[in-house]
């Protein structure tokens, strides 16, 4: 479809390309703008490769130890998720996680957002 300003059209080899129609906007200003993004993905995609992943494990701690101190073990685990986004890019990161509905009329799927201003207060 040519319906839109600039068309990306992607291929299932990962190659891409731009396809538009010139009156309404200078081609090198549009060049300009896709070597951009290109250059900053790949920019993004060299620093995430230096990051070095460790592992932490905690055997103690448990879904059966967590609800005996009156703890939902899927907060700690969103509450972790949190925790180490800010530690590693020092910022917050929105999440949602799904929640079935189906007990109630008509219900299906929604999400939950557990980023509120308790959580930004707790890991900072």
């Amino acid at each position: 479809w040519f319906d839109k300003s600039v068309p990306l059209i992607e291929t299932a080899d990962g190659t891409a390309a731009v396809n538009f129609e010139h009156s309404w906007d200078d081609g090198i200003a549009i060049l300009r703008y896709f070597n951009e993004i290109y250059q900053e993905t790949i920019r993004i995609l060299l620093q995430s490769l230096q990051i070095i992943v460790n592992t932490l494990k905690y055997p103690e701690l448990n879904k059966d130890i967590c609800k005996s101190l009156g703890l939902s073990p899927d907060a700690i685990m969103q509450l972790s998720f949190q925790l180490t986004f800010k530690k590693a890019f020092n910022d917050y990161v929105g999440t949602y996680e799904s929640c079935s509905t189906a007990a109630f009329r008509h219900g299906r799927i929604e999400t939950v957002r557990p980023r509120t201003m308790a959580i930004k207060h707790l890991i900072t």
